[in-house]
């Protein structure tokens, strides 16, 4: 699949280095790279850049976390892709290897070390496969302490400074929390704030001081805001808000700089404030892009962050807080030129009721064919309270260079544009966001330039391809699920137990709400499907079972539509191995490919007979 001298392997093969995390003297930085085919865990000397590969393997790793008082690194990965993330120890020269989770059965979610290194903070459902309890592990002589038995989706946040307080946030429903403070001595659980609030908390650090708490939170307030919650007074005080979510920050430990992170139209703007002269950087500090994990140096000096946008992928910077410098530490690849990417279009589009939908636009350099209309394909995100942001996508990357456009909405229920708006899809209203999509088709179709369009979403985004060849069968092409909803019914039944409460709470419940529930489900509508679809999903996936995939596949063939499955069996609810991830991209490219065009051997595909 090679065209002008580029194949497709040439953009799969770009690699990102994400997560980037301080030595606890400074000299190192750890990052996350795919660069050998899975997330591994890489160091880089800030002195000398030498770069050198602390783990291996097939399985990509999670997170990676440096020891702040040591050179060990906490670290995290799950096997075949079913999210029972397991945690490890090891050293930054690669050796001393320990696997210090229990239960290769259960799912374990890292939190935090404490300020000496001692100790980590954890939670896991190793008790029943449901609740999720928070444990302290001792680095040094091996064991753990059960410190809450949670009832329900629990994480552990940040030890205070002391290491004598442990904060957990219970996870009440999709972007609701709530926040608890543990006695590490007694064992008693302090509420911080009320219950039943419908807000989102970001435990950001603690002041020096031990009182008071760094934090995002829309409590009270459209957007997420950044607040200082003092735990003696039990009140809060705004440090900053916007017209925007602020959706990261960081505070140095001498506590003299403050970098925070707007979401601005779904690009990230960084700032740094001066918290002793009350002054801010003039502008962002950052390019364009979308701005990931940060850290400061325990010297307070430099923050290192992860950064990436549309054409190029994530890399590793750092800012110098004395010079205002702006640094490389990583560099991003240069297999693909940049006048052969392509940089999507920010615009908006009416939706039936007069909202207007955010849309990115990606249009091709170059078409399939002179004269022709501009194939176009409609790329749903996941969620469904997800955001699209600028994110480098080589997949895209790659049908915008073979001439396809691609659209890409934040339809109503996105995150990232406030309360009101994430809101809009809530209950019986999701309807009113497939609604949003076919809407989209619509606006593409008056461009009278672009074919009728395809399809193809991921997790939420493969439900909502499925649902809209279903519901309105005469607007596609035809559609590409991965990983989608295809009966809300055997959906809840069937994910995981961990999951299934807190998704009643996005879709309905299992027993109550039995009749929407069926009615927003494909496969009640499948004999209204007419055009080609493919399917792709990992056998492992812990959220969305395969099952569902293999049902409305089985429905298709009955029904004499055009079906293929692509099932990996190492893989869950996302396809993140380079060899799977090659698979199913020709898979996807072949099949647009074929449905686009009129003539040809490509063509031939639709004329095959039905078959996995």
């Amino acid at each position: 699949m090679k065209k002008n001298g580029l194949r497709l392997k040439d953009f799969l093969n770009i690699s990102f280095a994400k997560q980037p995390s301080f030595s606890n003297d400074g000299k190192k930085v750890s990052y996350i790279s795919n660069k050998s085919g899975a997330a591994q865990i890489y160091t880089i000397d800030r002195a000398d850049k030498t770069i050198r590969q602390i783990t291996s393997g097939n399985e990509p790793v999670t997170f990676a976390s440096f020891s702040p008082a040591s050179s060990k690194i906490a670290y995290g990965r799950s096997f075949g892709g079913n999210e029972n993330t397991q945690l490890y120890l090891i050293n930054s020269d690669g050796r001393s290897e320990k696997k210090i989770s229990p239960c290769n059965a259960a799912q374990y979610r890292f939190g935090s070390w404490s300020p000496d290194g001692s100790r980590i903070a954890y939670t896991s459902n190793e008790r029943d496969g449901t609740n999720f309890d928070a444990y302290v592990y001792d680095t040094k002589n091996g064991k753990r302490q059960c410190v809450h038995k949670g009832k329900g989706v629990w994480e552990a946040m940040h030890f205070s400074p002391v290491g004598s307080k442990l904060l957990l946030r219970k996870v009440v429903a999709p972007r609701v929390h709530e926040l608890y403070l543990v006695d590490l001595f007694s064992g008693t659980a302090k509420h911080l704030f009320g219950k039943h609030l419908n807000s989102y908390y970001v435990p950001v650090g603690w002041r020096l001081g031990g009182d008071e708490i760094l934090l995002l939170t829309n409590q009270s307030f459209e957007y997420l805001r950044l607040v200082f919650y003092s735990i003696q007074n039990r009140r809060s005080k705004v440090v900053i808000e916007d017209a925007c979510d602020i959706e990261r920050a960081a505070l140095s430990p001498d506590e003299k700089c403050l970098a925070v992170v707007f979401n601005r139209n779904g690009e990230s703007v960084l700032d740094i404030y001066n918290l002793v002269t009350k002054k801010k950087n003039a502008g962002s500090i950052a390019p364009s892009s979308v701005i990931g994990t940060m850290q400061w140096s325990p010297d307070s000096r430099l923050l290192a962050f992860a950064a990436e946008n549309a054409t190029t992928p994530s890399m590793i910077w750092t800012y110098h807080s004395k010079s205002a410098s702006l640094k490389h530490l990583t560099r991003g690849e240069k297999k693909i030129p940049v006048g052969y990417r392509v940089k999507p279009v920010l615009k908006k589009y009416r939706s039936f009721d007069g909202l207007l939908v955010p849309l990115y636009c990606f249009y091709p350099k170059r078409t399939l064919k002179k004269n022709r209309k501009i194939f176009s394909l409609v790329f749903l995100h996941g969620g469904p309270d997800e955001q699209y942001r600028q994110t480098f996508s080589p997949l895209i990357q790659y049908l915008a260079f073979r001439g396809i456009a691609v659209f890409v909405p934040n339809i109503r229920g996105s995150s990232g544009y406030g309360r009101k708006y994430l809101a809009l899809d809530d209950g019986e209203k999701k309807i009113d966001a497939l609604r949003d999509v076919a809407e989209l088709a619509h606006f593409i179709k008056r461009q009278k330039i672009f074919s009728v369009p395809a399809l193809m979403g991921v997790s939420y985004g493969g439900y909502a391809v499925l649902a809209q060849l279903a519901f309105y069968p005469n607007l596609w092409a035809g559609g590409i699920s991965s990983s989608g909803i295809s009966n809300f019914l055997t959906y809840l039944k069937n994910t995981a137990r961990w999951r299934r409460t807190l998704r009643e709470k996005e879709y309905g419940d299992l027993k109550k709400d039995r009749g929407f529930l069926q009615s927003i489900s494909p496969v009640t509508f499948a004999n209204r499907i007419k055009s080609p679809v493919l399917l792709i999903h990992g056998k492992n996936d812990q959220r969305v079972p395969c099952s569902e995939t293999v049902q409305i596949a089985e429905i298709l063939r009955r029904q004499k539509i055009w079906v293929k499955t692509v099932l990996c069996k190492d893989e869950g609810h996302r396809i993140r191995k380079r060899a799977n991830l090659f698979r199913a991209s020709r898979e996807i490219v072949e099949f647009l490919m074929s449905l686009f065009s009129s003539a040809g051997k490509e063509a031939k595909i639709l004329k095959r007979k039905i078959r996995d």
